[in-house]
C-alpha cells in the first residue's frame, strides 16, 4: 500500500529537504512513476534529472504528477529534493504545511515501487 512519507519533527523548518531510496531492480524496463509532494521537487533516477513540479492544486484538489522513465537493472536511487515553505513564509504557488510530504509509485510491467517507511528523509 502506498503512503506518504516525510520527516519525523512536527514542525519542519523551511529549508530543502531530501528524500531517497535505493531500489533493485531484477530487469531493465519503463517504469510510470507517479508522484505528489506537498511543495516545489525535482525528482532525480541515478542522479539524472527526470522532472520537477508540483501540478498546480489547491487545498481542496491535489494532483499527482505522472512521468515515464526507465530504469536499469540492478541498484537505482531515486531522489527528491522537496523545497519546503513554512506557515510563516509566503510563497503562493504552494499550499503549505507544517512537514513536507511526498507520495511516490512507480510501476513497470513487473515490478512497484512505493512511498513507505524505508526512503531516508534529509534536512
Amino acid at each position: 500500500m502506498t503512503k506518504f512519507i516525510t520527516v519525523s519533527e512536527d514542525n519542519a523548518k523551511s529549508g530543502i529537504y531530501e528524500f531517497s531510496k535505493e531500489v533493485d531492480i531484477a530487469k531493465k524496463a519503463v517504469f510510470k512513476i507517479s508522484l505528489f509532494a506537498s511543495e516545489r521537487y525535482i525528482l532525480y533516477i541515478n542522479g539524472k534529472y527526470i522532472c520537477e513540479g508540483p501540478c498546480r492544486g489547491k487545498k481542496e484538489v491535489r494532483y499527482f504528477d505522472t512521468v515515464e522513465t526507465v530504469l536499469d537493472r540492478g541498484l537505482n536511487t531515486v531522489r527528491l529534493e522537496v523545497m519546503h515553505i513554512t506557515e510563516k513564509q509566503r510563497f503562493s504557488t504552494v499550499f503549505k504545511t507544517q512537514k513536507p510530504i511526498v507520495i511516490f509509485e512507480a510501476v513497470s510491467e513487473n515490478e512497484i515501487i512505493q512511498s513507505d517507511g524505508t526512503w531516508k528523509c534529509l534536512y
